[in-house]
């Protein structure tokens, strides 16, 4: 799971689609085994057994408590009159591992397929090579050997033996320095206070007059800085309705809004479980960076696990991970992040558009979304519509509820399809 997002990082070119951690479940075994990357460092080191043990703990107490789960969320949430079976039970399922996914460990082996053009995987190669993590190194050989069968001239710049990438090498070096000097020249202080789940860190205090400007562009001879001009003395109650009307026309959220509102962004600082990170991380229009995972932050605990009388198991493993964390991270900070589960809290930060954000939100806050990102989404909105309240009307689609099932609506659909 690490190494996927370091790919799904790559964001021109190429298209990534994982393994689903809520509708898949990762408690059987293979060739003996769990299926956990045996990180090849941590595998050589002192820590070997430790990092073995603590992976091993969090996948069996990930499969010993699938069915107590189950049996509660059917006890909570029995079927209705007219719902069927199937669509039930994969609906409970699907909120069982829900709430259990938190246990496993980002060491968990996943699957990925990617469609890209030549000139992605070139360069998603060069960056595998010089990664840091022995995985993507790994997998940068790997995947050179498949696609040099096929496209050997699109890649050829990505080989270690071209006169190219010993370039490329010394230029990652010296930015690496360069960013390590950036950080040690920060003046000791205070330690970092905990984030909010979300935190609008900066909006654009003209927005309403871009978007504006930008709507009526192209249907004019003006330019553009004219028609920001003429936007920004337009009354307020005229704009509102402007965007009132412009909200009104959408009949559902794939009616997509126009390109003019992508002149507006907005920067967020995120705290959210790992598990979230790796849903909301799958927008590829925005710019997302994030810290090491680690356990400094804390975990998300689904409020389910506690009615179900299950906190005690994975309280006590939260707390074993998090004694290896530190253990390991003391000698090999990158490679402790295999050891994080995915409850634990990550901090990112997204610099996002509105006509993006908006996609995004809608997106994120249907009822079958995971209880987690459909919070954050709609924390997102809400803190968009503290300061841009027009323009925030115009996700008309954002959904503010709570759904105790879900999957279920989907689910329903899914079997009516299927007859």
């Amino acid at each position: 799971m690490i190494a996927t997002k370091v790919l799904q990082d790559a964001r021109i070119g190429g298209s990534p689609l994982e393994k689903s951690t809520r509708y898949v479940s990762f408690a059987e075994k293979q060739e003996g085994d769990f299926l956990f990357y045996k990180e090849p460092r941590l595998m050589a080191s002192p820590h070997r057994d430790a990092y073995l043990e603590i992976n091993r703990a969090l996948f069996e107490t990930y499969r010993d408590l699938i069915p107590p789960m189950m049996a509660f969320i059917e006890s909570e949430t029995p079927r209705s009159t007219g719902v069927s079976q199937g669509a039930y039970n994969r609906s409970v399922r699907a909120r069982a591992l829900d709430a259990l996914r938190g246990l496993l460990p980002a060491s968990t082996v996943t699957n990925m397929g990617i469609f890209g053009n030549g000139r992605f995987f070139e360069s998603l190669l060069v960056k595998l090579r010089l990664a840091t993590l022995a995985e993507l190194r790994e997998l940068a050989e790997a995947m050179g050997g498949e696609l040099g069968k096929i496209i050997p001239s699109f890649i050829r710049r990505a080989s270690t033996e071209h006169h190219h990438f010993e370039g490329f090498r010394e230029f990652d070096a010296a930015q690496q320095s360069a960013l390590s000097n950036l950080v040690q020249s920060i003046p000791a202080g205070d330690p970092p206070k905990e984030p909010n789940a979300v935190e609008l860190v900066e909006h654009d205090p003209h927005a309403e007059a871009r978007v504006l400007a930008a709507l009526a562009f192209p249907e004019t001879e003006l330019p553009l800085a004219q028609l920001r001009e003429w936007a920004a003395g337009m009354p307020e109650a005229a704009r509102a309705a402007i965007f009132e009307d412009l909200a009104d026309l959408r009949g559902n959220r794939r009616h997509k809004p126009p390109r003019a509102l992508e002149m507006v962004y907005y920067t967020f600082d995120l705290l959210g479980d790992f598990g979230m990170y790796r849903d909301m991380h799958r927008h590829r229009m925005l710019t997302q960076s994030r810290q090491l995972l680690s356990t400094r932050w804390g975990y998300e605990m689904s409020e389910e696990l506690r009615a179900a009388g299950l906190a005690g198991p994975f309280e006590k493993m939260m707390d074993r991970a998090a004694a290896v964390h530190e253990s390991i991270s003391a000698d090999y900070p990158s490679e402790a992040q295999y050891v994080v589960p995915m409850a634990y809290r990550l901090r990112w930060f997204m610099r996002i558009n509105l006509r993006a954000l908006m996609w995004m939100v809608e997106l994120r806050s249907s009822p079958q979304g995971h209880p987690a990102y459909r919070s954050m989404a709609q924390q997102m909105y809400l803190r968009v519509r503290e300061v841009h309240p027009h323009l925030a009307a115009m996700m008309r689609f954002v959904n503010l509820e709570d759904y105790p099932l879900g999957r279920l609506g989907a689910e329903q659909r899914q079997e009516g399809k299927g007859q």
